[in-house]
């Protein structure tokens, strides 16, 4: 993998690799630099298949996250992050890649780079009461960029923002089924 790149390989199994709750991995790149990252999952208590209706690429997905906004900005795409939507990240690169339930994302604000995806894992999970198995699936989001000051407060709100989103996605996917959800668009 190149330094400060996500590949498609990466997606594959995103677990592990630079689990980080502290925000900071020691991890370094090709260029010696130390980067900084951060990891985010929930379990939904829903199909890939009924996930899928409401995940049809970056777009439909966004929408689920209160905090983010998708906007077509003078130098292409931009996303602006946060509640007063003060952070803006030019958007470099975004793959959706359904067939592995993955989208990655390259973005820049100013001289910061940032890398990220987001990837659906099905599952089987214990859930309910009595307990049963029934099918999950794990929603994976993960963040990084060199480490510098302002990488940090930038993957901070970022982090905000997913949170607020894997929360949303959480209650309202296992609290009912996803196929009578309302589409988001």
């Amino acid at each position: 993998m190149r330094a400060g790149r996500v590949s498609e390989r990466s997606i594959q199994r995103p677990w592990g690799w630079l689990h980080c709750p502290e925000g900071r991995t020691g991890r370094q790149n090709e260029g010696s630099q130390e980067m900084v990252a951060w990891d985010e999952r929930r379990i939904l208590l829903c199909s890939l298949a009924d996930i899928g209706l409401h995940f049809a690429g970056p777009a439909e997905i966004a929408c689920w996250f209160p905090g983010l906004e998708r906007v077509d900005g003078p130098d292409g795409l931009e996303l602006r992050l946060g509640r007063r939507r003060h952070l803006h990240l030019l958007v470099l690169d975004e793959r959706w890649i359904p067939e592995r339930g993955g989208l990655l994302v390259e973005a820049r604000e100013g001289d910061v780079g940032l890398s990220g995806y987001l990837t659906l894992r099905g599952l089987l999970v214990r859930a309910g009461r009595p307990e049963r198995l029934t099918t999950g699936v794990e929603l994976w989001i993960h963040a990084e960029a060199v480490d510098s000051r302002r990488a940090r407060q930038i993957l901070a709100t970022v982090h905000e923002v997913a949170l607020a989103g894997l929360d949303h996605l959480s209650a309202e996917m296992s609290s009912s089924r996803a196929e009578d959800l309302p589409r988001k668009t």
